[in-house]
C-alpha cells in the first residue's frame, strides 16, 4: 500500500491500539483501514473474539461459498462498531436492526451473557432501544423480560434517534442548566453514561486526555526523535480548542 502512494494516518502507537492500520493516499481522496482484530486492544468492550473464528458459517454468495460470523457473533461485532462511533450513523443502527430481523431465532442468552460478564448492559440496551423503537422491532422478550430499562436511557435513546434523522441539536445529558453536551474536548458523555463499570469510565478519559492523533501532529510536526514533546503540546492544542 504504501507503495501505491497510501501513508499511515496515524501515530504507530495509535495503530496498534485499535487494531487497525488506517491509509490515506497522498491525495486524500482515497482511505482504507486493514483491521487485523475485531475489537480494539483498549476497547470498551474487551470481547474475545477467538471462538468467532470457530464459529464460522458457510454463506454462499454468486455460486462461491464463503465463510461469515454466527448471527449471534455478527451482532456483537455490529454493537461494537456503532458504539466505538457513540451511535453518530444511521447506518450502525440499521445494521443491528437489519440482523435481528433477518434471525428471529436469534440465540439471545449467548448473545447477552458477555454483555454482562463484561460491564456492557446499560451500553447494549442503548443500542437496542435504537434499533427497535424506531425500526418497527419489539424489544426482544428475553431482553425485556431479563433488564429493566432505565429512563435515562430511553432519554438518550431518543436524543441520539432524533440528532440522527433531524440533524437536531442534541439536548443536554443531565438538566437543561447544567451547560453540558454530549460531547466535552472530544469525550463522549454517551459512552461515559452507559458504561457499566466505573474503571472503565476512568480508562477511557484517561484514553481520550492522553493518546495522540493526527490533529496532534498537524498542529505542530516534529522529527521523531522529538515525539514525547507530543504529549504537552496535546495539552496545549486541547486547551486551546475547546477552551476549558
Amino acid at each position: 500500500m504504501i507503495r501505491q502512494g497510501y501513508r499511515q494516518k496515524y501515530f504507530p502507537e495509535d495503530e496498534v491500539a485499535s487494531s487497525q492500520a488506517q491509509l490515506i493516499r497522498d491525495d486524500g481522496k482515497v482511505g482504507i483501514d486493514l483491521h487485523y482484530d475485531m475489537v480494539t486492544k483498549n476497547s470498551f468492550f474487551p470481547l474475545d473474539s477467538t471462538p468467532f473464528w470457530q464459529r464460522l458459517q458457510p454463506l454462499s454468495i454468486a455460486g462461491q461459498t464463503v465463510a461469515t460470523l454466527q448471527p449471534e457473533d455478527a451482532l456483537l461485532v455490529a454493537y461494537i462498531h456503532g458504539s466505538k462511533e457513540d451511535w453518530r450513523s444511521l447506518k450502525r443502527v440499521c445494521d443491528l436492526a437489519e440482523l435481528i430481523r433477518a434471525y428471529p431465532q436469534l440465540n439471545w442468552e449467548q448473545i447477552l451473557e458477555p454483555v454482562e460478564r463484561l460491564g456492557n448492559k446499560r451500553g447494549f440496551l442503548l443500542a437496542l432501544l435504537l434499533a427497535c423503537n424506531h425500526l418497527s422491532l419489539p424489544l426482544p422478550e428475553v431482553v425485556s423480560q431479563k433488564f429493566k430499562v432505565p429512563p435515562q436511557l430511553r432519554f438518550i435513546a431518543e436524543q441520539l434517534y432524533q440528532q440522527l434523522v433531524c440533524d437536531a441539536e442534541l439536548e443536554n445529558l443531565l438538566t437543561p442548566s447544567d451547560g453540558l453536551s454530549f460531547f466535552i474536548g472530544g469525550l463522549s458523555l454517551v459512552r461515559i453514561a452507559n458504561t457499566d463499570s466505573f474503571r472503565v469510565r476512568v480508562q477511557y478519559c484517561l484514553d481520550i486526555a492522553f493518546r495522540l492523533n493526527e490533529k496532534d501532529r498537524a498542529f505542530f510536526p516534529l522529527p521523531d526523535f522529538l515525539y514525547f514533546l507530543y504529549y504537552p503540546l496535546r495539552w496545549f492544542r486541547l486547551i486551546k480548542t475547546y477552551k476549558f
